[in-house]
């Protein structure tokens, strides 16, 4: 007999959810399922039929819970980075994670433990780490934890913005940046200056935070005293400053000349 082409079975260890949002009798098929620590893991793919079946196609939920995971994770982190730190002062006042996340996955538990809070309840949810903030959330396969995933999360809070004393430089908070907005005389045009407040994380408090913008901001402050106007020939119609510019709702001035230029510079803390 001749050999068989066809590739042989392949059996996967998955977990068969029903309920929810799920009305027909095709269930969700979570799988392929991760064993660790004796624990079953399975991946939340938002994509999934069955997922979004399941969840009706509101994922606010399981976005919340991987906000909660990535924050767990940068904390793990950067405990470990300040261990390795040979300045561990400087390492204390910057609070960012000074080793590449590649090498500090593999120092992580193998499992975390984060606190989840609905608009009804706390719960305890264990999930795998990851050290891409975009990676797939993985969760243990319980029916408490999948229930979680149907409640709602809590209001979400207004963002956090920043003082700000100098007044020709603004804060756009979707980007974390410090800009001013300056006429260069040279080009005859308005140009603007953005400079990234690196290292801020969730779970800095705000002293911490604002210390960190106030730094930039009195960086791009001095930028724009250095460039703006130089050759005292801005129109009159736009001797404003860089205050007086409009701004748009995320608190950055709104472009009207599409040729203006942006200079991005991450900031060195």
């Amino acid at each position: 007999m001749a050999p068989s082409t066809q590739h042989g079975a392949v059996i996967h260890d998955v977990v068969y959810v029903t309920g929810g949002g799920i009305t027909n009798n095709v269930g969700w098929a979570i799988g392929p399922i991760t064993m660790v620590g004796g624990k079953k893991f399975g991946d939340m793919c938002p994509k999934a039929r069955g997922c979004k079946q399941f969840l009706g196609d509101n994922f606010k939920m399981m976005q919340y819970i991987k906000n909660r995971r990535n924050e767990k994770v940068y904390e793990l982190m950067q405990a470990l980075s300040l261990e390795d730190d040979p300045n561990e002062e400087n390492a204390r006042i910057d609070t960012t994670v000074r080793l590449p996340k590649r090498e500090l996955i593999d120092r992580l538990p193998p499992f975390i433990t984060i606190d989840v809070t609905t608009a009804t309840i706390v719960a305890s949810v264990d999930v795998l780490p990851t050290w891409r903030d975009v990676g797939v959330l993985q969760i243990e396969m319980t029916q408490s934890n999948l229930d979680l995933l149907l409640e709602s999360p809590p209001a979400e809070t207004a963002p956090w913005k920043p003082e700000i004393e100098q007044q020709d430089v603004r804060w756009v908070g979707t980007r974390h940046h410090v800009r001013c907005r300056y006429w260069d005389s040279k080009l005859l045009k308005w140009r603007s200056k953005s400079t990234t407040v690196s290292g801020l994380s969730p779970n800095m408090d705000d002293e911490a935070k604002q210390g960190k913008v106030r730094r930039v901001a009195v960086e791009v402050q001095e930028f724009f005293d250095a460039h703006h106007n130089q050759g005292n020939n801005m129109p009159k119609s736009k001797r404003g400053r860089g205050s007086s510019d409009e701004e748009s709702d995320c608190g950055e001035p709104v472009q009207k000349d599409s040729r203006t230029e942006a200079a991005d510079i991450e900031y060195e803390p």
